[in-house]
């Protein structure tokens, strides 16, 4: 399922819409921290935990923020961060997943 966005100032999953939406059929909610605008994880992962699904976040816009000291892409199952690097003739892409 999709879900809203806080406001268009705030581009980050909102929790209460997330918390509209889920039925017994939802096994995940993957978080976009999106240009460096962390959604908010603290309260997604009490909602999943709540629900007994995953919580999976995207991380390649934000690889070095935190939420409340902590850094994103360690609040959820998973954690999905791109590498990119430009420097030097040839730009090279990676990915990297971390999981609990």
């Amino acid at each position: 399922m999709f879900a809203e966005i806080v406001s268009r100032k705030n581009p980050s999953l909102d929790p209460d819409d997330v918390a509209r939406r889920i039925t017994p059929r939802t096994k995940a909610v993957c978080a976009v921290h999106y240009a460096g605008y962390p959604a908010a994880v603290d309260r997604l992962k009490t909602l999943c935990d709540e629900h007994g699904i995953a919580l999976i976040e995207d991380v390649a816009h934000a690889p070095s923020a935190t939420l409340g000291g902590r850094k994103l892409g360690t609040w959820g199952l998973a954690g999905a961060f791109q590498l990119l690097l430009q420097q030097g003739p040839v730009g090279r892409r990676g990915r990297a997943l971390v999981h609990r």
